[in-house]
């Protein structure tokens, strides 16, 4: 911090991905490897509400959770890569 109160500058890097125009027909995978599981559950059985036509597919990879050791995390990314249009993921550890 500078003591004067300006800020240093800093490089900003865009985001690689394009946004998307619509949800709708979209598959979005939510993936939840929270160690309690409550904020990407939420927001996987609420987003149909806000975008209707929009095809979620729950991995659920948290303490207790269904596919949790079932696959690694490189698997994921590629089923992630090959299936998905958008991706939503919690805090992982």
């Amino acid at each position: 911090m500078d003591p004067r109160g300006t800020k240093p500058g800093c490089e900003t890097i865009p985001l690689r991905a394009s946004r998307l125009d619509t949800l709708e027909g979209k598959t979005v995978y939510v993936y939840c490897c929270e160690a309690v599981p409550l904020f990407m559950p939420t927001i996987a059985k609420l987003l149909p509400e806000f975008a209707p036509g929009v095809n979620i597919v729950f991995w659920d990879d948290s303490v207790g959770g269904a596919k949790r050791g079932t696959t690694g995390r490189g698997e994921l990314a590629r089923e992630i890569v090959e299936n998905a249009d958008a991706g939503i993921a919690g805090h992982c550890e």
